[in-house]
């Protein structure tokens, strides 16, 4: 198991680095694509001689970049948006109150005295749910960047 950040760009300096790597990325296909087009408008002979080594090497760079960018804005997305809207739903005022004037955790009677614990099992299933969605596309970008 591993640990992030709950949002990656909460300074947004920490942006900077992948905002450039977007910006190259954008400029290599730009370059790549001024020789593509000429070389497409020749022909299937045109294409055969635009697709050299480092051409097709270039192109792998983008299609992977694109690939991490996307894979790494999921992740942004789900870690920044989603799984703290599932977080806030939950009653933790209420919980935190009974708990502080109880002075001790509550039994299961003094539980559902506070909160509905069929609602209060589908916010946890839902927050598990969204929780693994947001390791798995984690895992999946560190994949790609590593």
């Amino acid at each position: 198991k591993e640990s992030f950040a709950d949002s990656p760009y909460y300074n947004l300096w920490f942006a900077l680095p992948d905002l450039l790597f977007v910006v190259l990325l954008w400029n290599v296909l730009y370059a790549e694509m001024k020789e593509a087009i000429p070389a497409a408008m020749n022909g299937l002979d045109g294409i055969k001689d635009y697709l050299k080594l480092w051409n097709v090497i270039d192109w792998i760079t983008i299609a992977f970049g694109f690939t991490t960018v996307s894979f790494w804005m999921v992740f942004v997305l789900k870690v920044s948006g989603e799984l703290p809207q599932e977080l806030a739903d939950l009653p933790s005022v209420a919980l935190d109150l009974a708990v502080f004037t109880n002075r001790s955790y509550l039994t299961a009677e003094e539980f559902d005295g506070v909160v509905d614990r069929l609602g209060f099992e589908t916010q946890m299933s839902e927050i598990f749910r969204c929780a693994e969605e947001v390791a798995q596309s984690h895992i999946v970008a560190r994949r790609f960047i590593f």
